[in-house]
C-alpha cells in the first residue's frame, strides 16, 4: 500500500508563496506527448492530472507570486506544443489539507471476520 516516504516541506517558508491551478487543453491528439513530456520537467509544476471534461488536464504550480505565475504562463506553459487554451485560479491560503488516515485505510482492506 505505501508508495513512498517523503518530507513535507513548508512551501512559503521555502518562498513559493503562490499556489495556482492551472486548467489546460491541448488542441490536437499528436501533441499530448510532447504536453506530457515537456510539462514534467517543469519544477514549478507539483502535480499533473489529465481529465475528463471541458479541459484535458489541471495542473498544481507553485510560484514566489503573481510576477512568477505571469511568467510560467508567458515563458514556460504558452510555449509547450499544442497548449491552446488555460484557465488559471490562485489560492488564498489553503484551509484544509487532506491526507488519508492510515488506519482507516487498514481497516478498510482488512478482510472481514465473522464470529
Amino acid at each position: 500500500i505505501i508508495q513512498k516516504y517523503t518530507i513535507k516541506l513548508d512551501r512559503r517558508q521555502t518562498g513559493q508563496k503562490l499556489l495556482a491551478f492551472i486548467f489546460v487543453n491541448i488542441d490536437k491528439t499528436e501533441h499530448i506527448n510532447a504536453f506530457r513530456s515537456q510539462i514534467t520537467v517543469l519544477p514549478d509544476v507539483l502535480e499533473c492530472h489529465h481529465l475528463a471534461g471541458a479541459y484535458d488536464y489541471l495542473l498544481k504550480v507553485s510560484v514566489r507570486d503573481t510576477d512568477a505565475l505571469e511568467s510560467f504562463l508567458t515563458n514556460k506553459l504558452k510555449k509547450i506544443t499544442g497548449v491552446s487554451r488555460r484557465i488559471s485560479q490562485y489560492t488564498i491560503p489553503e484551509m484544509i489539507l487532506f491526507e488519508i488516515p492510515l488506519l482507516n485505510c487498514l481497516k478498510e482492506s482488512a478482510p472481514a471476520t465473522n464470529f
